[in-house]
């Protein structure tokens, strides 16, 4: 799951990410941000509304041993608490409904994925150009590759031959590829 930091410090960046992702989340970063603004507002008036209702509590006491009418302030306890009662339900809703928002999106890509989706690391980057039968050394780095790849991914046997690669060269070269 993303960060809401960074969603908040660079929306822009988030939504070009995701586009070179091929996956178009500009609503989504939208809502979210709305969503946190929202998260932090009903926080913040729930909590005003915590300290004034623990203000009044304490006020109780001291207004009952000058004996003072209470009712008035009891009746406006009993509205506060309320209220706290229904901002606690926004809350949840609002939370719920960030959560989901914020669990949608996938998490960014890593700085070397141009758009389209592919990477620009690959055999011909890693090993300069791409191979055929007049280069042998680069044939067999490529084959070699291949097989790290496929041994490093678990796979039993060798993959499917790489484009351009030569099985018949070397010394002892045993012919797969």
């Amino acid at each position: 799951m993303l960060d809401i930091k960074r969603i908040k410090e660079d929306p822009a960046g988030v939504k070009a990410a995701l586009r070179a992702k091929e996956v178009d989340c500009d609503e989504a970063v939208d809502k979210i941000l709305a969503l946190d603004e929202e998260r932090r507002r009903l926080i913040a008036d729930t909590e005003a509304r915590k300290a004034r209702q623990n203000k009044v509590s304490k006020e109780i006491p001291a207004l009952k041993k000058q004996g003072k009418d209470v009712a008035p302030i009891l009746k406006e306890m009993a509205e506060l608490k309320a209220g706290l009662a229904e901002d606690a339900a926004k809350l949840d809703q609002v939370l719920s409904e960030y959560r989901t928002w914020m669990l949608s999106l996938p998490n960014l890509p890593d700085p070397d994925l141009v758009p389209g989706g592919r990477r620009t690391t690959s055999p011909c980057a890693i090993l300069g150009s791409p191979t055929n039968s007049t280069s042998p050394p680069s044939t067999m780095w490529t084959c070699a590759w291949i097989w790290a790849s496929s041994t490093m991914s678990g796979a039993p046997s060798w993959p499917v031959p790489a484009s351009g690669c030569t099985p018949a060269w070397g010394p002892g070269w045993n012919g797969r590829c």
